[in-house]
């Protein structure tokens, strides 16, 4: 089988998620993803270019001169960007590159980026054991987490205290993405998210909040507060839901919150709609992410030539058809 021809830099970092048990293999071009559909060749040979996945602790290497062969084929370089700060990382020189990221907001669109999915114990249990959809027994809005340091969650508490709804928010003094999905703390947060009709993703310490995917595996309608992509792409029908500025006033937020619980017909069909985009589209992300990133790379023209792919046949038809 024709695979893509890839050089990997020697010095190319690893992914953070292939060293956490339950988080191997969810991101492109992890161990697996490389091994299984790519070729490693020397740099003359290559169709890409793989420079490795960087965070607030290695981003320092983010400079052109660590990487010998950029310059001329700076649109054949892969980059994956990781953590709550990622936005940090998106360089004008990297602009012709291709890049995956945990974490981006919306004027870096037009760049050549794929915003992944971030991870939690729980989504990925979510991904290999799928939840049934039930019916919510209270329409209202949920949300139980940390503070943020930017005080969106605050505002967001205050302004359901001044509308008035049903509402359930309760601020906790840890953080449960690294928790087993078995731990009480998150059966306890499971269960109360089916609870209510509407689970409210307001953004964290950095933009990305992975209870958007958690809400839409439970069918619940989530309403993000936030600016930033999530798993976002033009091809994709990803940003279901709703979204709320965050600089609203409390007052302004109250009288946009108060809007959407006039319509629980319209609420509830955004949760349907948001578990038809899990099982669509997330789901097949973390069956195959390299895949995933594969198909989107052909569909788009960022990769020379369509040899590769066509070899691939069944495989990869599938992700094809999201992208089309």
């Amino acid at each position: 089988m024709r695979k893509l021809r890839l050089y990997k830099y020697e010095h190319a970092p690893g992914h953070v998620h292939d060293e956490i048990p339950g988080y191997e293999d969810s991101v492109p071009f992890s161990k697996v993803g490389i091994a299984e559909w790519c070729d490693l060749v020397g740099p003359d040979e290559a169709e890409l270019f793989y420079c490795g996945q960087y965070n607030d602790k290695n981003n320092w290497l983010l400079n052109p001169e660590c990487f010998e062969h950029y310059r001329g084929n700076e649109s054949k370089h892969v980059f994956d960007l990781e953590g709550d700060s990622s936005e940090d990382f998106f360089h004008d020189w990297m602009r012709p590159a291709i890049i995956t990221a945990m974490n981006a907001e919306p004027n870096h669109r037009n760049w050549r980026c794929l915003v992944r999915p971030g991870c939690s114990m729980l989504l990925m249990d979510m991904v290999q054991n799928p939840r049934e959809s039930t019916p919510a027994k209270r329409h209202g809005f949920y949300f139980r987490g940390q503070r943020d340091p930017y005080g969106v969650r605050e505002k967001l508490r205050a302004a359901l205290r001044e509308s008035g709804l049903p509402h359930q928010f309760e601020f906790m003094p840890n953080w449960n993405a690294p928790t087993p999905a078995g731990h009480a703390d998150v059966r306890r947060y499971e269960a109360e998210m089916r609870e209510w009709s509407v689970a409210l993703c307001p953004s964290g310490t950095g933009q990305m909040s992975v209870r958007y995917f958690e809400a839409c595996a439970l069918g619940r309608c989530p309403v993000v507060v936030a600016d930033n992509l999530l798993f976002e792409d033009s091809a994709v029908p990803s940003m279901v839901g709703v979204r709320v500025d965050p600089s609203l006033t409390v007052k302004q937020m109250a009288r946009r919150l108060g809007v959407l619980y006039e319509s629980e017909a319209g609420v509830v069909a955004n949760g349907m709609l948001a578990r038809s985009h899990f099982l669509a589209n997330v789901v097949p992300y973390f069956e195959d992410p390299t895949l995933y990133m594969l198909a989107w790379l052909q569909t788009r023209g960022l990769v020379d030539g369509d040899e590769w792919y066509k070899e691939l046949g069944a495989e990869i038809s599938k992700f094809l058809e999201i992208f089309s």
